[in-house]
């Protein structure tokens, strides 16, 4: 028998080598059962990772997947490692439900801006429009993003507007030289051309405030020719300061009127001491000093009235920023009141009002009590929307002739949504509460 085969039956024979194969077998069955377990925990850690990353991405839909899948796993699971790993990962996933809401909020407001964009562009068929105008009333069935577009909508229009503020700034203060030796020569073709070079982009609202400006500017230059003449014709005798003082008094600002006041006096103390009214001269040389005053007084209170005026304008200029902003709001409001859609206040305004008044009339019978507040929230609903509109076409109307431009044209009124839901008429309800919409 060959060497080999007898050393294999010896070694078969021998207990000891018996015990070491069996020690084998159950080292590689314990190697085995701790990979499993190992790929157990990193599936439920994976399970964790993509949890997290659904989160991220405001995916609450797949976020809550995974929560549930962990769930599960926790109640099935006989392994107290595979349990308490699943536990800290749900732990964690459910600590970031109320940022992937937020975050869902976020896209879906973004793709709203994306939708309204596609809507306004040229070209669009008619199914392309339908498809996008469900997607806009699927994405406007949640209140807390439709009052959401509604901010982001008015801080866009906002910071569009600031822009535009900023581009006027900027041309006023390249063209303000030119425009104001325009006026003061009392060129109106000159006048006019570089009031042409305002560009349109700025829209009419900018152009009003100019030229409401100009004719500020035109009413300095006829209360500057009194006083020119007065100078021009007074070259050898001290000239009347009442014109100075009216002036002055026309200005704002206590401090300003203070100081130049304060020259008028000191021209009129120089004028008691060295005109002589007998002789009807200025004594010595003090003339050439009188005049100089005259002239100083002069310059440094249409100086003022520049600065004043400049002032004023951006004072003008904020409140068609401020206009603007108040009329996207009142826009993007009625667009969606017409819609019958509600923010998330408007809702708990109307949801204040019919529990006030079903608690008024109730009847504590389940099936008629349930009828009655139905039919509460449809109307009250319906009144509350009516009169929104009403107050958001009012201010609408109000803001775009403040801001110089053509009111929409409205010659057939929408009807009623109270009347599209009903009579009121054949209902207790209180008109206070049912016609009077919380001012939100």
């Amino acid at each position: 028998m060959p060497k080999f085969s007898r050393g294999l039956i010896q070694s078969l024979a021998n207990p000891t080598f018996t015990e070491d194969i069996a020690s084998l077998g159950d080292k590689f069955t314990a190697r085995r059962k701790e990979v499993q377990e190992l790929k157990a925990i990193q599936s439920i850690s994976s399970i964790g990772t993509q949890g997290v990353a659904a989160a991220q991405s405001g995916n609450v839909v797949d976020l809550e997947n995974h929560i549930k899948n962990l769930q599960d796993l926790i109640t099935t699971t006989k392994n107290p490692i595979q349990a308490t790993t699943a536990q800290n990962e749900l732990i964690k996933l459910q600590g970031l439900i109320p940022d992937a809401k937020n975050k869902k909020i976020q896209n879906d407001v973004n793709e709203l801006f994306i939708i309204e964009k596609k809507l306004n562009a040229p070209g669009l068929s008619e199914d392309e429009r339908k498809t996008l105008e469900n997607r806009q009333n699927e994405l406007n069935s949640n209140p807390l993003v439709v009052e959401q577009f509604g901010t982001r909508s008015v801080q866009r229009a906002n910071f569009e507007n600031l822009q535009k503020q900023e581009e006027f700034d900027t041309w006023y203060n390249q063209n303000k030289g030119d425009m104001r030796k325009a006026i003061q020569d009392d060129d109106n073709d000159a006048l006019e051309e570089v009031i042409g070079r305002l560009p349109e982009e700025l829209g009419s609202s900018f152009n009003k405030v100019l030229l409401a400006h100009v004719d500020i500017m035109r009413g300095y230059r006829e209360d500057n020719k009194k006083i020119a003449k007065e100078l021009e014709e007074k070259q050898t005798e001290p000239i009347n300061t009442d014109l100075f003082t009216d002036r002055i008094e026309a200005l704002g600002g206590e401090d300003q009127r203070n100081f130049l006041n304060s020259l008028v006096a000191r021209y009129e103390k120089y004028k008691n001491e060295y005109w002589d009214s007998t002789e009807g001269t200025w004594k010595g040389n003090s003339r050439i000093t009188a005049k100089k005053l005259e002239e100083t007084i002069f310059k440094k209170i249409d100086d003022a009235f520049q600065r004043e005026a400049d002032t004023n304008l951006g004072i003008e200029l904020d409140e068609v920023v401020r206009k603007k902003d108040e009329l996207e709001k009142a826009e993007k409001s009625l667009d969606r009141l017409n819609k019958g859609i509600l923010t998330d206040k408007e809702i708990k305004n109307v949801r204040q009002l019919v529990v006030s008044e079903y608690n008024r009339l109730r009847t504590n019978n389940k099936s008629k009590d349930k009828a009655l507040y139905e039919e509460l929230e449809r109307k009250i609903k319906g009144n509350y929307i009516t009169n929104r509109i009403e107050e958001q076409t009012f201010n609408r109307n109000y803001l775009y002739k403040e801001l110089g431009k053509d009111v929409p044209n409205e010659s057939e009124p929408r009807p009623s949504l109270s009347d599209e839901m009903g009579d009121d008429n054949d209902n207790e309800f209180s008109p206070g509460l049912i016609m009077t919409a919380p001012r939100g």
